[in-house]
């Protein structure tokens, strides 16, 4: 589980900080990625099963954080947006829909780096997708 503090009432500005709360190390590496590269929802090979896995290439260049060197936990991107993942054991994405392509929930976020510039964007970007725990 993730820990998130929020600081919003202040005149300076909003602030937030985090924990990642887990048991070990989770082997962080911050990595700049460009834009232009192809990316496949659940690679690497083994990270998840599914017949229609969501593929794209990047629209945006981006910097972050990952867990494990595979999945994206921070970052932000060259137009500004900004995300970063909490983790709960106990969530369930609901059944699978296999009608929409497949992100493994590790991927989820560097999907949205890597195609939107808004909130607006990532958000309408979302219901295109099905995400894999």
């Amino acid at each position: 589980m993730c820990t998130r503090v929020l600081w919003n009432d202040n005149d300076l500005a909003v602030l937030t900080g985090r924990t990642m709360d887990w048991p070990e190390s989770t082997q962080p590496l911050i990595v700049a990625f460009p834009a232009g590269r192809d990316r496949d929802g659940i690679l690497p090979t083994g990270l998840a099963d599914d017949p229609n896995p969501l593929r794209w290439t990047s629209r945006y260049a981006n910097l972050v954080t990952t867990i494990y060197g595979i999945g994206t936990v921070d970052g932000l991107n060259e137009a500004g947006l900004a995300g970063h993942g909490l983790y709960l054991e106990a969530t369930d994405f609901g059944p699978r829909d296999p009608a929409k392509a497949a992100v493994q929930a590790g991927l989820w976020l560097q999907y949205l780096l890597d195609q939107a510039a808004t909130v607006a964007e990532a958000v309408a970007l979302m219901d295109g997708i099905d995400l894999l725990k």
